[in-house]
């Protein structure tokens, strides 16, 4: 892991490009970026400029780009993964999942997840551990999403678009919770 006056980085990458196959269209071009721990950071762009190609190349979701990407000095891949959590910008609850149903999944799933937190959250957002993800709205579900992701002890989260559906008061309890990960070391 490399360090710079003492402090850990995190995350780096030096000369990542991207060429979408389809249309040969360059996304990214010979990007570098490194990244402390406890860093806050907003990727901003317009539609299509590459935000979340970026943040699919970091979670290990895309392969085919030139340069290198570095977390905790390992390439993105099974090591990557166990320390990063990942909210990506669709869905991925099942329609027939319950809020609950969700919940015990990534407990199930991610030994880094803090059930009790996550239906803590719920209980914040205000949402029914029992309502089903079909009948609930766009900014519910992204509500369910944060709380899942947000409720595991990761080292770097990742979130593309978290606060998309989400009302004005949303977004604060979404930003506290944020703050409280970076006062405890979290990037």
């Amino acid at each position: 892991m490399a360090t710079v006056d003492d402090k850990k980085v995190i995350f780096s990458m030096v000369g990542v490009s991207k060429i979408i196959p389809q249309n040969q269209k360059q996304i990214l071009k010979n990007i570098y970026l490194s990244f402390f721990y406890g860093a806050k950071i907003g990727i901003v762009g317009l539609n299509g400029a590459g935000k979340s190609t970026l943040m699919k190349i970091l979670t290990g979701l895309i392969h085919d780009y030139k340069g290198s990407v570095l977390i905790e000095g390992n390439a993105p891949g099974d090591k990557t993964k166990a320390i990063t959590a990942y909210l990506p910008e669709q869905t991925f609850i099942h329609d027939w999942m319950r809020n609950i149903d969700a919940i015990d999944y990534f407990n199930d799933f991610f030994t880094d997840f803090d059930k009790n937190k996550a239906l803590d959250m719920l209980d914040r957002f205000g949402l029914d551990r029992k309502q089903k993800a079909k009948t609930m709205s766009k900014g519910m579900q992204e509500k369910l999403l944060l709380s899942l992701v947000m409720s595991r002890e990761a080292d770097l989260y990742i979130l593309d678009e978290p606060t998309t559906g989400l009302h004005a008061a949303d977004v604060h309890k979404l930003i506290e919770v944020l703050q409280r990960l970076v006062d405890a070391g979290n990037t």
